[in-house]
Parts: C-alpha cells; structure tokens; sequence
C-alpha cells in the first residue's frame, strides 16, 4: 500500500499541474486580448479584466475560454475595484475623469449557461451610479509672447493662461479655439524658455536650465512700467516665475519644490 504522504504528495502534484494549466490558459487568453487590469472575487472563481480596448470582461477561472462581456467604457480602463457593500458590483476608472460602478447581478446567470457566451454586446450599457470628476485639459497653443497659454478641456471650454503668474487669466467658454489663437497674435519674438506637457490633464510648465533664462522681453512688453515711460527696460521673463515644479532627477512626485526666482533688470545701453 501506498503511504499517506506519497498519496499526499500524488494529489498536491495533481492539484498544482492543474492549477498551471489553468493559468497559462488564462495568462494567454488575458495577454492575447491585451488587458491590462485585471481583479479575482474573493472566491478567486472569477476574473474581471479590462485595458485598451475600453471592454470589461468576467471570466471563469475553471473554464477561462468561457467569458461575458459586462461592459463597454468610453475610455482606456485603468483600474478596477469589486465592490460588495449590498450587491456586489465593479468600479471602473479610466483615462476619463469620471468614475462608474457597474452591477454584478446578471454575470453570473450568463455563465453559468443557458446564454450565447461569444456575443458582442455588453450585459449592460449604463452604470448604476457615476462620480464625475473634473474636466481634463486635452489641448494647449503657446502663444508668441511666450507668456499667454490658451487650453481647451474635455468639456471644449477653453481657457487663457499666464505663464509668469501661474495662474488662469480668463474663462472664454466655449469658444472657437483657432480664432482665439489668431485674435491674440502679436507681432514679437520671444525666444522659448519652457515647455508644456498635459500628461496629468493639467496645464504642466517644465523648465530647463539651459533655456529658462533664454528669454528677454521690454518691461513695457511686460506691463512692469507705464507704456509712455521713456526709458525701456530689458527684462528677463523667467526671474518673474513663482511657479511649483516637479524636478525630473527621479524624486518621487510628492517631492514638490517652489521656486522664486529674484527680479532683476538689465538696462539697456
């Protein structure tokens, strides 16, 4: 006869060659529709997923070729997270600022038979409860004065933005974008001393060292002295900054620094 602990061992073999098996199948079937997120229940029997393609999935764990479709987002998913407060039900989060808590009700009835489990359409179509969230801003335009920023969000509200003070100058609502570009042009050149990015959905001003203190602009230009005054002052704009940065030696993003820079003049000969 065969010893308990051999036994033993024949069926924690078993069980782990299974439990492999059923993890590569899963894995592939996962990496081949290129999620991303993916969330077990707390009785690790199903899977929700989702990523790039907007879908959030539920799959069995035993039988992964078998899936349902909950829902379809308007945006890239970025995280889940199972809820079971009362009923159980899924928040989604994605690029979007908003955040949407989708039911569980109905997914396990799909599953479990009865039901066409390769159709297309999602069981359901609209959350039970959304968060909203602020609106993100998606495109930017430096005007030539390399001071005033116009911004249009996600709403099409658009936005004009200075530079110097950090600070948003006026709401325009939803205006045409390109004819506020062409209503503020000024005939001057002002050399670039930052740059933008929108990364975070916000208005983000990076400095470099070797072209923030590039640009030089008349302190009339700048509004620093009256327009009839007789004597030009030249300016550099970046001693007027009181702006908070993020460096980019690989702090961590709660490693805020402010920068003030001190003004100076350079009267011109």
């Amino acid at each position: 006869m065969l010893s308990m602990t051999l036994i033993y061992d024949m069926i924690y073999y078993c069980m782990c060659e299974e439990i492999s098996s059923i993890r590569e199948k899963f894995i592939l079937h996962i990496n081949s529709n290129a999620f991303k997120k993916h969330l077990a229940n707390d009785s690790f029997s199903v899977v929700y997923s989702a990523g790039r393609d907007r879908r959030v999935w539920a799959t069995d764990i035993r039988n992964p070729e078998y899936r349902t479709l909950i829902c379809e987002e308007k945006a890239p998913v970025l995280r889940l997270e199972l809820s079971n407060v009362e009923q159980p039900s899924l928040w989604v989060a994605t690029t979007d600022s908003c955040i949407k808590n989708w039911p569980l009700q109905k997914v396990s009835k799909r599953m479990s038979g009865g039901y066409d489990n390769d159709t297309v359409s999602p069981i359901y179509t609209q959350p039970d409860f959304t968060i909203k969230g602020g609106s993100s801003i998606r495109q930017y335009y430096v005007l030539n004065d390399k001071r005033h920023i116009l911004t249009k969000d996600t709403d099409d509200h658009v936005a004009l933005w200075d530079v110097l003070t950090a600070r948003k100058v006026e709401d325009l609502g939803k205006v045409d974008f390109e004819d506020e570009i062409k209503k503020r042009f000024k005939m001057v050149y002002v050399p670039n001393w930052f740059t933008v990015d929108l990364k975070t959905g916000l208005l983000t001003i990076h400095l470099d060292e070797s072209d923030c203190f590039a640009a030089w602009m008349s302190a009339k230009e700048l509004g620093l002295v009256a327009a009839n005054e007789s004597t030009d002052t030249k300016c550099k704009t970046s001693n007027f900054l009181p702006i908070f940065f993020i460096t980019d030696s690989g702090l961590p993003p709660e490693s805020v620094l402010r920068i003030k820079l001190d003004t100076k003049y350079e009267r011109l000969q």
